[in-house]
């Protein structure tokens, strides 16, 4: 099994290497082949072959140094081990009487098995015959049996009458702060609606949960969980799986979670029957098996996926990332040697690894799921000087009745190039061929029908995966897996986001692949569900595959399925205004449905593009939204605006409003004193009567004409720049500016004075210089030039004349002259 998804890695760098292509294509002639014995220049957790593991070394006629062989035939292909037919290769040489003592000295322990079951049914295994050979069962489902056996019984246990297969445990394969991609799907709209997947029960079912408890704000308080690997729910190294469940909770932030942790298909399998018993609705799957069928639907993953839709339950899947590193190819052996050619002349497909990379490489072929064609797996390793040599090998019995698989594991103890070759045994029938490199990128990729398992099950909603750097443009990642299913149904169903950020993997690596993708769509189940909870499993799968947009040609394909995940959020429909007919400042009430339980992005806008502050929203809720009209707002339409949409309607606004102020007496100028100014607008009255006009502070006293939509009037005396509203008994308009050059007089200081002191004018316009200005006294005396001590825009200071008595004091300048 694999765990779909990467941490650190773009969709750029996940393409085919260069290197890989440009080896996998040179040609070299044809070489006399010597055989030696050599031993594993790797390291494997299991022993993989036997101490007479053949070494192929290539010797040439020729000095060709450091130049990369394959591409040329492999002209012998090695003879069968012979081993217990019923036991997997890689643990023939533990079943051996003289390998037993050596591997419980090695580490202490027994050896991990999976059991499958004669009769199908994990049941029907005899118990009472594997207690006596010193057998534990560690962990048992429906269909196999999860044991440990002292390597000295192994052969024993594989010959029980209830037993068909011995093998190691399959493994998952993963397939890789708030995910960039809640936005990419507008999930964050649908919150605004008061859709946060509450009351909708989510299962992540994952292989590792390190720092899932130390995520606070990235985890929902209520979660629960179950270890079915009993090495403790946070242990390990591993955080795929917390990284996957903190994208469905920044998704669907009020969703139950549930936390499952497994390792191989009895795990898997106990899984998905608690999921069932607890109510779960859906469950995020990121991860993929190439081992356990051909990719069309059947096989015992699939059915337990099947199983899980026929209760209800959304699986939505990972659909893999093996576009660069998956092969498909029926049989073809050109040069009769019983090895396949994935290329004219190449019996081998190479790929380039580094020191310590671990190398599982997967055969199938399409015979499932027992098998009486027998085909074996073996892996080369070539060095500087182009000696190609045995390293690895997968030689299981099928021919009395076997699973169609061979597997590999090897970590390699050389950095270079190595290649994979697959072999028929006697005069196998030929059939449809796949290998799989779990980890590295393949010479000669197929990415057609490379989906993992159980993507292909019936009951899946497989994801694929974009990049979110490439999210607008649609172009699904060089890695995402593709279809069709071995049995000719479109695969993916559908896209999602990756390449996003997690607290799980730190700022500084992305999450990527399409496990990152998957959690996307499970949260996005969990929102639908809880916006509408009688929603059943197919509704869902319908929901959200009519929340795509589509991309590419018309229609579903296998590299995007029905598009990317863009959820719709439901637009907001206006029944009634109350009341329609408004004033500045007054509260109105809308109401309808759709409007979101919260206004997060949410908007009033009214006529003329007028939106309230957020102080005016008094209150907001799906059903109902309280605001404050605001000042300058018209007779018109009234819109309620979300991310679903808009919808409007209308209201009339009683208030006086000012559209344009203009000055009749003069052009492109400050107004003067007496200036003739005509204000355009509405709802200013058929006439005055106790409406008025004020500039700033000051009442405007002497009106030409007043109708409702034109006013003009006299620049009073003493009237500063300033804002100029019309009041009326429906309120007071918005304000517009008007701009006044004469000179006005705000204040005296002091109000009372005697002759000769100095007399302090505050107000403004008077100009930086004195120039031709003056201040004139009653009963009309002029201040001598001699009697200013200051003179500036806003104040003067004057010696008061000899002459002046009490009454009025004005300033005149070029532009007018003050109260």
């Amino acid at each position: 099994m694999f765990w779909n998804g990467f941490a650190g890695k773009t969709a750029a760098e996940c393409g085919p290497c260069p290197a890989v292509r440009a080896l996998g294509r040179r040609r070299a002639a044809r070489a006399v082949v010597a055989h030696q014995s050599a031993g594993d220049a790797g390291h494997t957790r299991v022993v993989q072959s036997s101490p007479s593991l053949i070494a192929v070394r290539y010797t040439f006629l020729f000095l060709l140094l450091a130049v990369p062989l394959w591409g040329q035939d492999l002209d012998v292909a090695p003879a069968k081990p012979v081993g217990p037919p019923n036991i997997e290769s890689a643990l023939w040489e533990l079943a051996a009487p003289s390998a037993a003592k050596l591997t419980r000295a090695a580490d202490g322990s027994d050896v991990v098995v999976i059991l499958v079951p004669a009769a199908g049914v994990a049941a029907t295994i005899d118990t009472t015959a594997l207690a006596a050979l010193g057998v534990k069962i560690l962990a048992q489902s429906r269909s196999l049996m999860r044991v440990s056996v002292p390597a000295a019984s192994l052969r024993v246990v594989s010959e029980l009458p209830s037993v068909a297969f011995v093998r190691r445990p399959h493994r998952p394969h993963a397939q890789q702060t708030i995910s960039e991609g809640v936005a990419l799907i507008r999930a964050l709209e649908n919150h605004a609606t008061g859709a946060k997947g509450q009351g909708v029960k989510v299962a992540i079912i994952d292989g590792g949960f390190k720092g899932a408890d130390n995520l606070p704000e990235d985890m929902p308080v209520r979660r629960w969980f179950r270890d079915y690997t009993y090495t403790g729910i946070y242990a390990g190294t591993d955080a795929h799986g917390t990284a996957c469940a903190e994208i469905v909770h920044d998704v669907a932030p009020e969703a139950e979670l549930y936390l499952y942790k497994v390792a191989d298909i009895v795990d898997l399998e106990n899984a998905k029957d608690r999921c069932i018993q607890n109510g779960v609705a859906v469950v995020n799957y990121s991860a993929t098996w190439v081992n356990e069928g051909f990719g069309d639907g059947r096989g015992l993953i699939c059915d337990i996926v099947n199983d899980a839709a026929d209760n209800g339950i959304l699986w939505v899947n990972a659909v893999g990332n093996y576009a660069q590193k998956h092969y498909m190819g029926f049989w073809h052996d050109s040069d009769d040697d019983n090895r396949h050619n994935f290329a004219a002349g190449d019996d081998a497909v190479n790929f380039v690894a580094e020191i310590g990379d671990a190398i599982r490489v997967t055969l199938t072929w399409d015979d499932w799921p027992i098998t009486t064609t027998d085909y074996d797996l073996y892996l080369y390793y070539q060095d500087a000087f182009g000696n190609i040599e045995e390293v690895s090998r997968s030689t299981d019995v099928q021919g009395k009745g076997g699973a169609p698989v061979e597997f590999i594991e090897y970590f390699a103890g050389r950095a270079g190039t190595y290649g994979i070759s697959v072999v028929r045994v006697g005069e196998a029938e030929p059939k449809d061929l796949r290998v799989w490199s779990w980890h590295h990128d393949i010479e000669y990729p197929v990415p057609t029908s490379s989906l993992g398992i159980p993507s292909d099950a019936h009951g899946a909603l497989s994801v694929g995966a974009i990049h979110r750097d490439q999210w607008d443009l649609g172009t699904v990642a060089s890695y995402s897996s593709r279809g069709p299913t071995a049995d000719g149904r479109i695969k993916p169903d559908l896209v999602a986001p990756s390449g996003v950020t997690t607290a799980s993997y730190g700022m500084d690596r992305l999450f990527g692949g399409t496990s990152a993708a998957t959690p996307h769509v499970a949260g996005a189940a969990a929102l639908l569900k809880s916006a509408n909870p009688s929603l059943s499993r197919d509704d869902l799968w319908q929901a959200l595959v009519e929340a795509t947009v589509d991309l590419g040609a018309p229609g579903k394909d296998d590299s995007t399925g029905y598009g990317k995940l863009v959820l719709s959020v439901p637009a907001p429909q206006i029944a009634d205004v109350s009341p329609r007919r408004v004033q500045y400042g007054q509260i109105t009430t809308i109401a309808g449905q759709g409007f979101g339980d919260i206004k997060g992005t949410g908007k009033v806008v009214f006529f003329a593009d007028k939106e309230p502050s957020d102080s005016d929203y008094l209150a907001w809720s799906d059903v109902q939204i309280q605001v404050r009209v605001p000042t300058g707002v018209r007779t018109g339409t009234v819109q309620v605006i979300t991310g679903g949409g808009s919808d409007s309607a209308q209201v009339v606004v009683t208030s006086p409003y000012i559209e344009a102020i203009t000055n009749h007496t003069r052009t492109n100028a400050r107004a003067r004193t007496d200036d003739l100014i005509q204000i355009d607008g509405d709802n200013f009255g058929l006439s005055r009567n106790t409406s008025s006009v004020w500039i700033d502070s000051v009442a405007v006293s002497s009106f030409e004409t007043w109708s409702d939509e034109t006013i003009r009037f006299r620049a009073p005396l003493n009237a500063p720049s300033g804002d100029v509203t019309v009041v009326t008994a429906e309120g007071t308009s918005n304000a517009v500016r008007l701009e006044i050059a004469s000179p006005y007089l705000a204040q005296l200081l002091p109000s009372q004075v005697q002759a000769g002191e100095h007399l302090t004018l505050i107000g403004g316009n008077f100009g930086s210089e004195r120039g031709a200005g003056y201040v004139l006294f009653n009963p009309n005396v002029q201040a001598e030039a001699d009697d200013y001590a200051v003179w500036s825009n806003g104040v003067i200071v004057v010696r008061v004349p000899s002459e002046a008595r009490s009454g009025g004091v004005r300033v005149f300048t070029a532009d007018g002259v003050t109260g």
